[in-house]
């Protein structure tokens, strides 16, 4: 990992973005980072696990010079499977470029509980199709690993059936190892099952919970369970494109703490992180919270 692949997903400070949009990527460039993934701001409108306020109604063009202001490059956008359907495509895609973006990324494929096998192969089988739609625009298509594909339907995991349905030409992958650690599974297997490409991993650490959650906040890297430096290792041959830390801690005011340990972690790792990356700030009392 080199520093200038290294940056923020911008979820974890939508509550900052709700704030100042511009305060929020200045906290970013502060970090010593230049990169950051958006989330696009319009489809998380009512999210129940947070949105970004007003800044949904700027006009893309806003948005993207907020971005040059604060000297911080968007090499791509996550966006919900609804904004991905034939009514609303167009407009996603239209926002994504707008911003200076060139990926789109699928957080997750939108499937009631319960579903089985089938319903989990022609989601991923779907994936293609999108490909091809972001392809036509100029544009790269990502799937971003969801939690609930380690999960067990029928005796299998959905992220068994990767490597046969997504067609690698059209379609990389943002590995997120939460779930593979919410299931009780090896973070580092997917390295080695995908042959396509990464276009980015999401830095987050957990634990592995002792009763099923619907969701695993994020702790600071190093205070979770993965062997980071066997991880590290495993995606520079993967050759991983970009590292965005997503810190979705449990408690929203400790984000920025968590990315500064986050990055001195990387950076007492021997990995390339900024100069500018903080010391072990609220280290002891982010420890106390996990």
């Amino acid at each position: 990992m080199r520093a200038e692949q290294l940056g923020v997903q911008l979820h974890c400070l939508r509550h900052a973005v709700r704030e100042s949009l511009p305060r929020a990527l200045e906290s970013i460039r502060r970090l010593g980072l230049d990169v950051v993934e958006l989330v696009s701001f319009p489809g998380c409108r009512g999210n129940p696990w947070g949105d970004f306020g007003t800044a949904a109604d700027l006009p893309p063009r806003s948005i993207r010079s907020a971005l040059e202001n604060a000297g911080l490059r968007c090499p791509s956008v996550m966006v919900n499977a609804l904004e991905l359907a034939p009514a609303r495509i167009d407009v996603a895609l239209d926002w994504i470029a707008g911003v200076g973006a060139d990926t789109v990324a699928l957080t997750a494929f939108s499937l009631p509980k319960g579903a089985t096998v089938p319903d989990w192969q022609a989601a991923l089988a779907s994936a293609n199709a999108h490909a091809e739609r972001c392809r036509n625009r100029g544009l790269q298509f990502v799937l971003h690993t969801q939690p609930e594909l380690w999960a067990t339907v029928e005796g299998r995991s959905a992220i068994e059936f990767l490597p046969g349905l997504l067609d690698s030409s059209l379609v990389s992958l943002e590995y997120d190892p939460s779930g593979a650690v919410m299931h009780r599974a090896d973070p580092l297997r997917l390295f080695d099952d995908w042959r396509g490409e990464f276009h980015a991993v999401h830095l987050r650490d957990a634990r592995a919970p002792l009763e099923p959650v619907p969701y695993l906040p994020a702790l600071p890297l190093g205070l979770g369970t993965i062997d980071w430096i066997a991880f590290l290792h495993a995606s520079r041959r993967a050759a991983v494109g970009w590292y965005f830390m997503e810190m979705e801690v449990a408690e929203a005011a400790q984000t920025l703490d968590a990315l500064e340990c986050s990055l001195a972690y990387l950076g007492s790792l021997g990995a390339d992180v900024p100069a500018r990356a903080a010391a072990f700030h609220g280290l002891s009392t982010l420890a106390g919270s996990a």
